[in-house]
């Protein structure tokens, strides 16, 4: 029997509340959307810092610099969850299923993205020196020499962001300078266990930290946006195994400009199905925009 109740465009857009809460890290970068679903990589340029000159009268013409420029290609692919459910209960309506079920997908698809930009983070990779900490030794002072370390590797001081594992950011939630600075301000620490910003950096609590490439102690990363080039694609994934009758839809998330497609379709088996998916890609940027947080 074919699914024909649903809007498939809202069944997208539901997907991405749970899909940005998991995706915080990934969009703290350099992010490029391409809308070519056929396109395999994407070309995404950085630029090096240059100097101002000065201009008199007596010059006959303007001095010119050429633009020094440094480009990452960025691999597309194609990121999915499907799922197979039971067949509605008595009384169940398609749209009950898919609504519960929805944030599982956008839920799974970020940690994918996520786990793709936590593989990136290598000592290879980036050149700056490691911190090394314990959880329990992790405080606000820290986070103000990460800053200062990060000033002089020149990373931008505009958009910086911090990835931690729960261990990490629980210390700070206890230090009594971040506690005693918030109560002047937002109560948030306390009422809701969110940190907004400590010495210019954004913070992010993410679970799914982990081991990685030469890094087996690894604890999150502090870095400036260049450090990471992100791109976006509408999916171009073709399902043969879906049947032709299946449900599709695509939204488009306005000010990111992430694409998720959806696919759903009773299989006439016992089980109803249904996936999202997005193209997707993240590559290193600048070597010197990102310090390694590693456990002691």
């Amino acid at each position: 029997m074919a699914i024909t109740s649903l809007n498939m465009t809202a069944v997208s857009r539901d997907t991405f509340p749970a899909l940005l809460t998991e995706i915080g890290p990934v969009l703290d970068s350099t992010v490029r959307v391409t809308k070519d679903p056929a396109a395999k990589t994407v070309s995404v340029n950085t630029f090096a810092e240059v100097t101002g000159r000065e201009f008199t009268q007596s010059d006959a013409s303007w001095t010119t610099d050429a633009a020094t420029t440094t480009a990452i290609d960025v691999t597309m692919t194609e990121l999915y969850h499907v799922m197979k459910m039971n067949h509605l209960s008595a009384g169940q309506t398609p749209v009950d299923l898919v609504g519960e079920y929805l944030p599982i997908i956008g839920r799974a698809i970020g940690k994918k993205m996520f786990s793709m930009q936590n593989a990136l983070v290598t000592a290879a990779a980036f050149t700056n020196t490691a911190i090394t900490s314990t959880a329990a030794n992790w405080d606000a002072d820290d986070m103000a020499d990460a800053a200062t370390g990060l000033s002089v590797a020149k990373a931008s001081k505009i958009g910086r962001y911090a990835v931690f594992d729960p261990t990490y950011y629980g210390a700070l939630s206890k230090d009594s300078q971040i506690q005693s600075a918030y109560a002047f301000g937002d109560d948030g620490v306390i009422k809701r266990n969110q940190i907004m910003n400590v010495h210019g950096f954004r913070l992010h609590e993410v679970s799914d930290v982990a081991a990685s490439g030469d890094v087996a102690a690894l604890e999150g990363w502090l870095a400036a946006p260049e450090a990471f080039a992100v791109a976006f694609a509408p999916s171009a994934v073709s399902t043969p195994w879906a049947p032709t009758y299946a449900q599709i839809g695509s939204y488009t998330e306005p000010g990111l400009g992430i694409t998720m497609t959806t696919r759903i379709w009773d299989g006439n088996d016992g089980n109803i199905y249904i996936g999202g998916f997005v193209g997707f890609g993240i590559s290193r940027g600048q070597v010197a925009a990102l310090t390694l947080l590693k456990s002691a």
